[in-house]
C-alpha cells in the first residue's frame, strides 16, 4: 500500500504506546506498533484492499498522538479519542474493563477496521465495525 509521505504524523513515544496499552488492557502486536511508528495517522494513496467478496476503501489510518487535545486538526483521528466515541458499539459486555476491539483505520463510509482482542481471537485480525 502506498502512503502519502507528508501525511505521516509524529511518532508516538514509548510512554504513549505503553499508556494506551494500559488504558485498553492489551499488549499491542509488535507488527502494529512498528506500523504506528512508521505510518502514524497516514493517508494511503492506494487505499483499497480486498475483504471477502468486496473491496474496502481506507480513508485514513488512525494514530496515537502524544497530546491529542493539543492537536485540533488530527486529534479526532487519535485511536483513544475514536475508541472513546465508539466504544458502546464495540461490545455488549457492560462489565468489560479495557477493550476487545481497537480501531486503527477509518473507512470511506465511517466504519472502522479493528484489531480484535476477544478471548478466542487474540490475533492481528481485521474486523469491520459500523
Amino acid at each position: 500500500m502506498k502512503i502519502k509521505r507528508n501525511s505521516i504524523l509524529q511518532n508516538p513515544t514509548d510512554k504513549r504506546i505503553s499508556a494506551f496499552e494500559n488504558y485498553c488492557r492489551v499488549t499491542l502486536p509488535t507488527t502494529f506498533v512498528d506500523f504506528i511508528e512508521s505510518y502514524n495517522g497516514s493517508i494511503p494513496i492506494t487505499n483499497n484492499f480486498p475483504h471477502e467478496d468486496y473491496e474496502i476503501l481506507i480513508e485514513r489510518f488512525l494514530c496515537l498522538l502524544n497530546n491529542p487535545q493539543d492537536d485540533d486538526e488530527n486529534g479526532w483521528y487519535d485511536i483513544e479519542v475514536v475508541l472513546s466515541q465508539i466504544d458502546t458499539r464495540l461490545t455488549d459486555n457492560e462489565d468489560l474493563i479495557g477493550a476487545e476491539l481497537i480501531p486503527y483505520a477509518e473507512l470511506f463510509v465511517g466504519d472502522y477496521v479493528c484489531l480484535d482482542f476477544r478471548e478466542k481471537k487474540r490475533s492481528f485480525y481485521c474486523g469491520l465495525v459500523s
